[in-house]
């Protein structure tokens, strides 16, 4: 788990202006079997804009969730497949910024030792 905060400038003159941000993770992960793992994380982040927005006359404040679950599987000596699916959803003041995701992937890796 950890705490996260920060401070993004205003990059290019965004309507909105530098922003604010704080948030929490916390996650975990389970050895079901010596050569597979499963996991979970979720995240919540705040994120407060300095500058009104002249278009929706408001200051906009996002609030963005991610929830991500999946599992390594080390099935041959030196490589893993890692399959997850990840879900986001920006809530927000200002509707055009709102949005919801689901992500899914599945990664190979080889090591090298």
């Amino acid at each position: 788990a950890n705490y996260l905060f920060g401070k993004e400038r205003d990059p290019n003159g965004r309507a909105d202006g530098a922003k604010r941000m704080q948030g929490f993770r916390v996650g975990g992960q389970y050895m079901f079997r010596e050569n597979i793992d499963f996991f979970a994380l979720a995240t919540v982040q705040r994120m407060h804009f300095e500058k009104q927005n002249a278009t929706f006359l408001a200051f906009r404040n996002d609030e963005t969730t991610d929830f991500t679950i999946g599992m390594n599987w080390r099935f041959m000596k030196s490589w893993t497949m890692k399959p997850q699916w990840v879900y986001s959803k920006n809530a927000t003041n200002i509707l055009i910024y709102a949005y919801q995701r689901n992500e899914v992937s599945v990664t190979v890796r080889r090591d090298f030792n």
